[in-house]
């Protein structure tokens, strides 16, 4: 996590202009300066780790990409008010099935607020479409700064980054024999 900090406090010293330069940056410097040194309480580097536990350990295939979403959807508790509605953000969303007083977790995209998750004991409910939408977006997200101090130095760092992450794929690249792939378990 501090690793990633350090990343996010450089980065805006970059004056990136869109997320796809950002995303190969972050890319590049993630395999330069974290997937390719050895861990301290390993002794391995996560490179290392990964490519040689993928038998051990296979990459999970995401089902369910509304349960995936929602995992990073921001959370609140609610009740149902006497109305049989639920009153957010100066939104109303009606609901059915659940008895007037009853609490329930909500789970929502607060850059979009016409449609929220409820989930009641831990346990998906529905999902519910505001019947009266006033805020279309949580009030008071902090908006990103508009004109950053950019620095020449961090701009070049990345640029190194960057040719030294090339160089690292060009190399991975020349040491794989696709025969290997293909190899069948003795």
């Amino acid at each position: 996590m501090k690793l990633l900090k350090k990343f996010q406090s450089e980065a805006v010293l970059a004056g990136f202009k869109t997320i796809e330069e950002l995303n190969s940056t972050m890319i590049a410097w993630l395999d330069v300066e974290y997937d390719n040194k050895i861990h301290s309480s390993t002794g391995e580097t996560p490179n290392y780790r990964f490519r040689n536990n993928l038998k051990a350990h296979p990459p999970k295939r995401i089902k369910d990409i509304d349960h995936f979403n929602s995992l990073f959807f921001w959370r609140t508790e609610k009740t149902i008010n006497k109305y049989g509605k639920i009153q957010f953000n100066k939104n109303s969303y009606p609901v059915h099935g659940l008895p007037v007083g009853a609490k329930v977790e909500l789970r929502y995209d607060p850059f979009d607020l016409s449609e929220v998750q409820v989930f009641k004991d831990k346990t998906f409910y529905c999902k519910l479409r505001a019947s009266s939408l006033v805020r279309k977006a949580v009030a008071g997200i902090p908006e990103e700064k508009k004109k950053p101090t950019i620095s020449k130095e961090t701009i070049d760092y990345f640029k190194n980054i960057r040719e030294k992450s090339a160089e690292l794929k060009r190399k991975e690249a020349d040491s794989i024999r696709y025969s290997d792939l293909f190899k069948e378990e003795e």
